[in-house]
This record gives C-alpha cells, structure tokens and sequence, in this order.
C-alpha cells in the first residue's frame, strides 16, 4: 500500500483502468467489470489528484504512463511543475524515488492479482455492498465517457462516480463524496492519450549521482493466514471488529530493515482497511509518507494512539506489545472500534513496549 498521495493516482491509472470495447450503451455490470480489469492499452497523460483532508483540501498533478503488461510510471509535481516523487517499474524491478530527501528506494514490484478473493468472489462482493447505475454520458480530457455511480446498499447513498472512457475504456475520472454529497476526492485526468508505440526505457531507473539509496524496502509476499504465524517470531492479533460488509482478504510477509512485519488485509469490493503489525522497536518509513501527515492523539478507551490525516486516508498508530498501524478511509469512530477490538492492551508510546526480535524468512519456499 502507498502511503503517499500517489496512492490515489495509482488506483485510478492502474487498478481501475482498463481495455474496453465499444460499445454505445453498456449496462452498469458492463461497465463495472470494465473498470476492474487489468489494462491492455498503453497511454500517457497528467492528472489532478485533489484529496479533502483534515478539512483542507490537497491538490497535486501527477505524469502518469503505463504499458502492458505491467510497466507503470508515476512522478507528482510540485506547484512550479518539477517532479518531486515517482514510481516507476519494468515489471521486475520497482524504485520509489523522493528528490527533495534524495533518497530512493529499490525493490519488487507487488502482484495486485494474489489475493485470496478470486475474481467472481470480489465481484459477489462488490455486489453484496453496492449497487452500481449508469449515469450517462460525459466527457473528461476531452474524450467521451460513459458515468458510473455507485451507492452503498446499507446506507442508501452515493459514494463515487466513475468515468470510463468510450474508445480505450480506461477509467478517466473517479470522484467520491461524504454522507452529506460533498465531494472527498476528485482524480481525473486533464491530458490523456493511447500512443501505437512507447518505448521499454521509460521505465527503467537510474538514481541521480548522489542518491542515497536504501538498502531495504518493504517487500510483498503473500500467504495465507496459518502460514503467517509460522512464519514470524511475532503472533498474528486481527481484530475482533470490522465494519459491516468487510471481509477478511489477504495477509501478507514484509520483510524491512532486518524485521518481519505483517500486513492484514480487509475489504468489502471498494473500500480497504489495511493493519500493519510490526516489533515494537520498528519504526515505518513508507517513503514520503512522514514529511506530509499531520499529527494529534485519539483515545482509544483503553489507551492512546497517534492519528495522521492523508489523501490514502486516516492512519492510526499505536503500540500493544507490538506497534499497529490502521490505514483506511472510514469513520474515526469505525476505525477507533477496530483498533480498540485488536487483542491487547493498547499502551502509550514508550511505556515499556517489548522489542520483539525479527526471525529470519530464509528457507521458507515460496508463496
């Protein structure tokens, strides 16, 4: 998970476009499953990606290109234009590069389709929570589009509206909105466009002279919940309370600075609630990520925990035994219950937290 405002773009340009087939009136589930496939077409352009947080609205460009199967590049601009944060991969070989600390980071890129939902359990899913009406025609970047709302089934609300591009199919715009129809977000792109050739070396990186480079990242590696807790000196503690509608959906390894972290995946087709369970002394550096949120403390009932607003959503920190960190866009009161329903104490930071030691994934086979 990027914990950066590229989180936002990266979803729209990556996980939610795709190649589409023309077609004049396409029916909601049309659309739907258009919007979920992997992209086939290449294309270029820039987009806006522009967050409500904390009550202050964030807005950033980003240059985003992409190549099947699986090349991507990402580089957000700063409000003069120079490029200030990118992502790029070949496929084989992800870098997340931040030039105003001159740092890049160097590591495997994640496999977004290993998860333990097949494709027709994700759809039921999505199904069972949402329901999904065509909201006609529009146009975005100057090219047609065909509107898609979506609404929640329990609350009876419109939460995002999509807009999927006639000719490429590529969603071109992604829009979500508050309980009272304001809007959260708004990601679309100004620029876009399908070149017939781009060239293999785009996507490749070479870290500017000076560059710190670190020497380790997180790392996914997928697999399955029993295997976790064999895997890690660490015992896996889900919560007890997750929102109506979540399903647990994936765990996964991250091996990082000599430790082995776990991260808890949950989802209701849409949204994500994402736990991270880490030694207590393993502080998170995600890339970007600390010089951009801000700060204050939540009462957990039981204990305290740090609370980060950023356009990925809300983040809360806090140390029971092992440090937890609970990223997602739901209410705080929701998020709260979860973090307070996670087995043990939580305590405030530094009050005597055990260190637990890491233990090696050498010789553990694969996923």
């Amino acid at each position: 998970m990027s914990i950066n405002i590229l989180a936002a773009a990266f979803v729209l340009a990556g996980a939610l476009s795709l190649p589409g087939r023309a077609a004049p009136s396409p029916s909601p589930r049309e659309l739907l499953q258009r919007s979920l496939a992997v992209p086939s077409v290449a294309y270029e352009g820039e987009m806006t990606v522009s967050m409500l947080e904390g009550g202050r609205s964030t807005t950033r460009e980003v240059l985003v290109r992409f190549k099947p199967p699986a090349s991507y590049r990402r580089e957000i601009l700063d409000r003069i234009g120079f490029v200030v944060f990118t992502i790029v991969s070949n496929g084989r070989v992800e870098w997340v590069f931040d030039r105003r600390q001159g740092v890049a980071w160097k590591g495997e890129p994640a496999d977004p389709d290993y998860k333990l939902l097949d494709p027709d359990e994700e759809i039921a899913l999505l199904n069972e929570n949402y329901e999904f009406k065509a909201a006609g025609a529009e146009r975005v970047a100057d090219r047609p589009c065909q509107a898609l709302d979506m609404f929640s089934r329990r609350q009876e609300r419109r939460l995002q509206r999509l807009c999927v591009d006639a000719a490429s199919g590529v969603v071109l715009s992604r829009e979500s909105f508050a309980n009272d129809g304001r809007r959260l977000s708004d990601v679309r792109f100004l620029r876009f466009q399908t070149p017939a050739r781009m060239e293999d070396t785009v996507f490749d990186f070479l870290p500017p002279h000076g560059t710190r480079v670190a020497a380790s990242r997180l790392k996914p590696d997928y697999l399955r919940l029993e295997e976790a807790a064999s895997a890690t000196a660490m015992r896996p503690r889900l919560p007890e309370w997750v929102p109506p509608g979540f399903v647990f959906e994936s765990v996964n390894l991250l091996a990082y600075k000599g430790a082995t972290l776990l991260h808890y995946r949950y989802s209701d087709g849409i949204d994500v609630l994402s736990l991270f369970q880490a030694p207590a002394h393993v502080r998170l550096d995600f890339g970007g990520w600390g010089a951009e949120r801000r700060v204050r403390n939540v009462d957990l009932g039981n204990g305290r925990a740090e609370l980060a607003f950023h356009p990925s959503g809300k983040i809360l920190e806090w140390i029971a035994a092992d440090r937890f960190i609970l990223i997602g866009s739901q209410s705080l009161e929701s998020m709260r219950r979860v973090a307070a329903s996670v087995s043990g104490s939580p305590r405030r930071r530094g009050a005597g937290a055990r260190a637990v030691p890491a233990k090696t994934l050498a010789g553990r086979g694969g996923r």
